[in-house]
């Protein structure tokens, strides 16, 4: 089950309805961000998106810092990753359903090659 409080920051996240407002909310919570709620917030983060770009010629809003970006995946994977060979042996810190997400958002947002990638895959 989730905790009281992954489950009011999943709330949190599901009542902004615009890209802006869930970094907002994501930036408030990085300290308290489990697994779950990073996948939770690039998937809200894709959604809104991919809805921004369904009713417009433009490409998808790059609003999301790399740092940031970097941390949601780290959050998603469960561990720093370090050296060559570290996609390895990840310790996955979220389920099935938090990593297809995520490798779904990922793909929306246009996410560039990195070694987190390799370690979603």
């Amino acid at each position: 089950g989730f905790t009281r409080l992954e489950r009011h920051i999943g709330e949190e996240l599901l009542l902004e309805r615009t890209v802006v407002g869930v970094v907002i909310k994501v930036q408030h919570y990085l300290p308290q961000l489990s697994a779950v709620n990073a996948s939770a917030s690039l998937n809200r983060i894709a959604r809104l998106a991919d809805r921004i770009v369904a009713s417009s010629s433009e490409g998808a809003p790059t609003l999301l810092e790399e740092s940031l970006l970097s941390e949601l995946l780290l959050r998603v994977i469960g561990e720093r990753l370090e050296g060559p060979g570290a996609p390895d042996g990840i310790n996955v810190g979220c389920d099935a359903r938090g990593l297809a997400n995520t490798l779904w958002s990922v793909a929306v947002l246009a996410v560039p090659d990195s070694p987190l990638l390799e370690a979603l895959a």
